[in-house]
């Protein structure tokens, strides 16, 4: 059931901007009525997008799923406290209803229905100034420790294209910045404006971008 939920609330959101009406199929309106609470994953620390600040679930994808729900009279309910790869394993037993923030992949389509994507996000490659010079692609990181956050996309990434890459398994993506800057890491991969967010919050000042991922 949760594959529909997840497609459904998209259409719908598009239906309620673009037109005046919601031309809502029978299906649709059952679920509406019976289904009053979304179980949503809200992570600690994905910034700007997704996070939990003193309790309060915030970020661009949180206020995005608030303003679907107040379009459909929804309620969510958001689901903190848990790593991304417990997220996952929430998904797939079927205790939560919706992630907000997932990269579509093979594996992942096996058991998770994807809506056309809301926001568009650079991904790029984190390492210290000094090696720079030697990262332009993923390729070059053949060989080299890298720190990401175990159950991301780029772990999936790694193992099957590019193997021979030593991963450094962490619980989030500021953990594999300080990776990088203490010299646990080589380099660690993410999105552009997490990692551009999270080394001005807590001051890391010895990583730099190195490469865009294509």
């Amino acid at each position: 059931m949760y594959y529909f939920r997840f497609l459904f609330i998209f259409f719908v959101l598009l239906g309620t901007l673009f037109s005046k009406t919601l031309d809502l199929s029978n299906e649709e309106k059952i679920y509406l009525l019976k289904q009053k609470t979304i179980k949503v994953h809200n992570e600690m620390n994905w910034p700007p997008f997704n996070f939990n600040e003193n309790g309060i679930p915030r970020g661009y994808s949180i206020d995005y799923m608030n303003l679907i729900a107040k379009k459909l009279g929804l309620k969510i309910e958001f689901i903190h406290g848990f790593t991304w790869g417990q997220f996952v394993d929430k998904l797939k037993k079927h205790e939560i209803d919706l992630m907000l923030n997932m990269v579509k992949t093979k594996k992942r389509e096996e058991f998770v229905k994807f809506t056309h994507p809301y926001l568009n996000v650079l991904s790029v490659i984190y390492t210290r100034p000094e090696d720079r010079a030697d990262v332009n692609s993923l390729i070059d990181l053949q060989g080299k420790t890298v720190a990401i956050p175990k159950g991301f996309y780029v772990e999936e990434l790694f193992k099957k294209h590019y193997p021979s890459v030593k991963l450094l398994l962490k619980k989030n993506n500021l953990e594999g910045l300080e990776s990088v800057a203490i010299g646990e890491a080589d380099a660690t991969v993410g999105e552009l404006g997490v990692l551009g967010y999270l080394t001005k919050q807590n001051f890391i000042s010895n990583v730099k971008v190195a490469a865009k991922i294509k």
